[in-house]
């Protein structure tokens, strides 16, 4: 029987070739998906599939600037709530970050495997500077009001905000190559632990923030992924 192919927006195409590759990536694995399995998973000639992406590399990035768009709202309602303190909005704001990456787990472990690939070190650096564009704003408006509630001893929220990204991804990529080898520390989940530990303390002493006030992650968290 003649397969009868429905003519659909293009943005949905798009979105179906997303989900094909989402679900091929974690049945598959990155390397082993080629764009013809995504073909074969859609029903789509490569005619279609060229004309939403220019590779297999520009659906990864698509994928990671999707998750990416899914979290941002939750995250800026958190910072424009009026009701919490500073404090509270950063521990919150931590809370809900390490929460909805452990929900996402296996998904981010795959992306990160793939983007820790030579050949992919272009897309890696900018997905960084997407996640930064996205990421400063937030913090220096958290910033901005914990200076005016005395909390912070800062006078360039903006400015700071920058460093508190670099740091932050600095500590993130440390963390993800020990996750992607864990046998290359000793004890890998003290090693990040130790990380967080000493990430915390130079955030607070950069904001001049109470000691204990701005915590990243418990140690039970970061277990979980390596589980």
């Amino acid at each position: 029987m003649t397969r009868v192919r429905t003519n659909k927006p293009s943005e949905q195409r798009r979105e179906e070739f997303l989900d094909a590759a989402e679900q091929l990536f974690m049945q598959q694995g990155y390397d082993s998906t080629s764009v013809n399995d995504l073909l074969k998973a859609v029903g789509l000639s490569k005619g279609a599939f060229y004309h939403h992406f220019d590779s297999k590399q520009a659906v990864l990035e698509a994928l990671t600037d999707r998750m990416l768009t899914s979290f941002a709202p939750h995250i800026q309602g958190l910072i424009d709530d009026p009701a919490l303190p500073a404090l509270e909005k950063w521990r919150a704001l931590m809370s809900q970050s390490n929460r909805w990456k452990l929900e996402h787990k296996d998904a981010l472990l795959l992306q990160a495997r793939a983007m820790h690939q030579g050949s992919n070190l272009k897309l890696r650096l900018t997905l960084t500077e997407k996640t930064r564009r996205l990421a400063v704003p937030l913090y220096a408006q958290l910033l901005a009001q914990g200076a005016r509630e005395g909390v912070f001893d800062i006078e360039q929220p903006e400015a700071t905000a920058e460093l508190l990204f670099a740091l932050l991804a600095a500590q993130g990529e440390r963390i993800t190559e020990i996750l992607l080898a864990p046998d290359s520390a000793p004890e890998p989940v003290e090693a990040c632990c130790q990380l967080l530990a000493a990430s915390q303390q130079a955030l607070e002493r950069t904001l001049a923030a109470p000691a204990g006030s701005l915590p990243l992650a418990d140690p039970a968290l970061i277990a979980a992924w390596f589980e």
